[in-house]
């Protein structure tokens, strides 16, 4: 492999062969262009947990478009408790805090492994195999147009 760059991932052989988890994982889900800038960003999940921070400007399944808003702080959801992200946590408790300042780290950690790697750059405008798929009696497929 070359040498003068990093590469992201994990050693998952232990998953493959001895049926062990992944735990403790951070995931960044990039803008995908909808509402904000592509490629920014704007979704950390963090162990159960993932912060939003930018919501709206998109239409969901019904063709309803929220407006567009950027949240700083992130909204916070506890995923185990709230699947469906509908109500984030109160911002004012200390587990809230907590997991603001885990998130952050997270993200200024890639941010700065990002900058500090600039042989490539992913643009998924570009890219039809990464625009969402649009299926409205699917959950998770958003239409657009």
């Amino acid at each position: 492999m070359p040498t003068d760059r990093r590469f992201d991932g994990i050693d998952v052989t232990d998953v493959l062969f001895n049926e062990t988890e992944i735990r403790d994982r951070v995931l960044f889900h990039p803008n995908s262009g909808a509402s904000g800038i592509i490629g920014q960003l704007d979704a950390v999940r963090l162990g159960n947990y993932k912060a939003i921070y930018q919501t709206g400007g998109e239409p969901d399944c019904g063709g309803t478009t929220g407006p567009s808003k950027r949240h700083d702080p992130p909204l916070i959801f506890d995923l185990l408790q709230d699947p469906s992200e509908k109500t984030p946590l109160d911002q004012d408790t200390a587990a809230y805090k907590a997991l603001y300042f885990g998130v952050e780290s997270a993200l200024e950690y890639i941010k700065e492994d990002i900058r500090g790697d600039n042989t490539s750059i992913a643009d998924y405008s570009l890219d039809p195999s990464a625009k969402p798929c649009c299926n409205a009696n699917h959950v998770a497929c958003r239409c657009y147009g």
